[in-house]
């Protein structure tokens, strides 16, 4: 493969990294982190202006119709200045998921919201039960012939005040483990569904979604017939590449003010960044970026190529969670006591890296996604 980005595409993430320094997209998130909403509405509707929205969905429905490695560019630069937007949930696994699974009424109804209007379709997929090492999807529903029923709960669904649709995974009523998982598209403001405040440290401000008796149309729902299982799966690896992707860029402005520092803090008579182990902290956390960097670029290439790509998505995130907590902390130490409040800008990577820790699994959950697929194809070598 080719690393080298197309100028198109480096188009793509240097407008989107122009929009973020024009709109102090920093600041913006350090003062929501203060608040209860956790969405930039201001830069989301400035990206909504500029195509971003519908950069992922077709251009029968009003988008730009482009890749996923276009996404996985701009999550980089959302992570670099860390954005709050609904970018990854909405605008390309909310709108992939319908692309891939809902009727066409259903898609023009949504897609062409998503891009023109920057309509909000968030994911409710995390439960009590999913521990991150398995997926264990316990909300339930009812098949009435032409309706649903859903009963369950949710926990950290992003951006769920904010959401204009939510799409929930639930099982079929008497079925286990991974058999019977369809998902379905839930209006805002469906009788008995609820939003709960969930405190969290993060900036994105979770939400608790209760559905107690929601009553669907089965035009509604998707998948519906497919291996639930499989769809979740992968959209949970696909997630995984563009949180690690967020991360990358998160991790990359954590470096970048740090060599900035370094060069400016005196200690000595001297800058502290010509001392020799500062030097070597610093060549350590741009080994760690850069090494993600392939890591994430290599998983986006093969979903774009139709290749398996579970692995490396896994591989991808695990490094990510790594790597950004590792360069934060390094990075803090080089800038002293001023580097762990939230003044400073390293303070909301810190938490912006705590946060996305868990986001589309953790480390334990890719380590066993990782081994299964390994095991199967030494199965099939054998």
């Amino acid at each position: 493969m080719d690393f080298e980005i197309e100028k198109d595409r480096n188009l793509i993430k240097k407008s989107a990294r122009e929009l973020f320094v024009k709109e102090a997209a920093l600041e913006s998130t350090r003062e929501i982190f203060w608040e209860s909403g956790g969405c930039d509405q201001k830069i989301w509707k400035k990206m909504v202006g500029l195509g971003y929205a519908g950069l992922c969905i077709p251009e029968k429905y009003m988008g730009q119709e482009g890749d996923f490695f276009d996404a996985v560019l701009v999550m980089e630069e959302i992570g670099r200045y860390a954005v709050e937007v609904p970018f990854c949930e909405t605008s390309v696994m909310g709108a992939g998921l319908l692309e891939d699974l809902a009727g066409e009424k259903l898609k023009k109804a949504l897609l062409k919201k998503i891009a023109s209007k920057g309509s909000v379709c968030s994911l409710a997929l995390l439960e009590e039960t999913f521990d991150f090492s398995t997926v264990k999807i316990a909300t339930e529903y009812q098949d009435l012939g032409d309706k649903v029923v859903i009963d369950g709960s949710k926990i950290f669904v992003p951006y769920a005040e904010q959401a204009d649709h939510l799409i929930v995974c639930a099982r079929k009523q008497g079925t286990a483990e991974e058999d019977g998982l369809a998902f379905f598209v839930v209006p805002a403001g469906t009788q008995g569904l609820s939003i709960n405040i969930m405190p969290t440290i993060g900036t994105k401000k979770y939400r608790e979604v209760v559905l107690d008796g929601v009553t669907l149309e089965k035009d509604k729902a998707l998948g519906l017939g497919a291996d639930g299982s499989v769809i979740l799966q992968e959209l949970m690896a696909k997630g995984a590449v563009l949180k690690a992707a967020e991360m990358l860029g998160g991790a990359q402005a954590a470096l970048e003010a740090t060599v900035k520092y370094t060069k400016e803090r005196t200690q000595f008579g001297k800058a502290i960044g010509s001392f020799q182990v500062v030097q070597h902290s610093l060549v350590e956390m741009l080994t760690q970026v850069d090494g993600l960097r392939n890591l994430v670029y290599r998983a986006a290439w093969k979903i774009d190529q139709g290749m398996p790509f579970l692995a490396d998505a896994g591989m991808a995130k695990i490094m990510a969670n790594e790597t950004y907590n590792d360069v934060c902390y390094d990075a803090m130490v080089l800038h002293g006591a001023y580097g762990w409040t939230m003044e400073a800008d390293l303070g909301i990577y810190l938490v912006k890296a705590k946060d996305l820790e868990n986001c589309c699994g953790n480390n334990a959950y890719h380590e066993k996604v990782i081994a299964r697929q390994y095991e199967s194809e030494a199965g099939q070598a054998a």
